[in-house]
């Protein structure tokens, strides 16, 4: 089975409750648990440090209609911490439901996942999957559309999400280079390469960027914060970070962009050897080269900085999914690669090559 069918299929799998459609907000909100309430909050009063949703959540006083009034007093706040979250194409996408009813029907191949992942799971949107049609139904309920389609035409709100989201990419721009960081020197190397900001501010943006379904992850070592794109354990995380080696290397702004949107990379003359090579003993179609970048070398090098046993299993399925060579020739490409690996900017050593 193809590989988004099956990311497609786990994501969707829960949403099989058709939608109903609720007069008042508060019979809506009444359709969901006192817990669903409070996740649906917890994203707002953390980024806002409320102390109130602290005391309706105190063990044994917490009701589900404390919940419910919560929620219809905080409305915009809880609702504009979710849209924030979101990319530009899935509030266009949003908009798009807004603007057909507050509900509309999309062919599988079509659901933005993201937003799903996002904001299925919330008050925000109800989602349901119809596995015999093979479409997506998407429905907002009145009120809270209502609510959202002010708080997007609102000037603060478009300033402060087009903020976070240049800080969102700036922040991957850096852990393409380090891979895994902790908070203080991402702060000091942040405002060393891009621009300074308030502390503050950089721990709320920070935070909304973690608490949001992404690539985004907190560990916690030794009693210090780190933030990282890798998926580890507890004890893989203190594994990695205890063997960091040397200083944090600070380069220019242009070599950051540069290894993020990979013109460094395929600038390198061992890549450069790597592609001749395959070009000339494997009859390539030029047309062909990102696919190969993506699927042998990028795929390569991110595993290679996270564990070499990983990478060695992944980078031998993979040449066998893409070419049919012998065990000498599957050496000879990861030399080529391994020689790639060696200019590149290693995690391990802190943005160092």
């Amino acid at each position: 089975m193809d590989l988004g069918v099956i990311i497609f299929n786990d994501i969707m799998k829960d949403f099989n409750k058709k939608y109903k459609e609720y007069d008042s907000l508060k019979e809506y909100l009444n359709s969901f648990t006192k817990e669903e309430l409070y996740r649906a909050s917890l994203k707002s009063g953390l980024t806002t440090s409320d102390k109130e949703l602290s005391k309706i959540l105190v063990a044994n006083t917490s009701t589900k209609d404390k919940m419910v009034d919560y929620v219809i007093n905080n409305l915009d706040t809880i609702i504009k911490s979710h849209l924030l979250s979101l990319d530009d194409r899935d509030l266009e996408f949003l908009n798009e439901v807004l603007n057909n009813g507050n509900s509309i029907v999309v062919e599988n191949n079509k659901v933005p996942l993201l937003l799903i992942t996002n904001l299925g799971h919330s008050i925000l949107m109800h989602v349901y999957y119809d596995k015999k049609k093979k479409t997506v139904n998407i429905n907002v309920q009145k009120d809270i559309a209502t609510e959202i389609k002010k708080i997007l035409k609102s000037k603060s709100f478009i300033k402060e999400h087009k903020d976070i989201n240049k800080f969102e990419n700036n922040i991957e721009v850096l852990l393409e280079v380090y891979g895994i960081i902790d908070l203080d020197n991402l702060y000091k190397i942040y405002n060393e390469v891009f621009e300074e900001i308030d502390k503050e501010i950089f721990d709320n943006y920070l935070l909304h960027l973690i608490i949001k379904d992404g690539p985004l992850t907190e560990v916690r070592v030794n009693h210090i914060n780190y933030v990282t794109t890798m998926i580890l354990d507890e004890i893989e995380a203190e594994e990695y970070i205890n063997n960091l080696t040397g200083e944090y290397k600070i380069y220019p702004k242009e070599f950051y962009v540069d290894v993020y949107n990979r013109r460094y990379l395929k600038s390198l003359k061992s890549y450069e050897i790597l592609y001749d090579y395959l070009l000339k003993y494997y009859d390539l179609d030029l047309n062909e080269e990102e696919e190969i970048f993506e699927l042998i070398v990028c795929d390569y090098i991110y595993q290679l900085q996270e564990s070499k046993s990983r990478a060695k299993e992944s980078i031998l399925k993979n040449l066998d999914q893409y070419f049919e060579i012998n065990s000498k020739e599957k050496n000879i490409i990861i030399n080529y690669l391994n020689r790639i690996y060696y200019d590149y900017p290693k995690w391990r050593r802190k943005g160092n090559i």
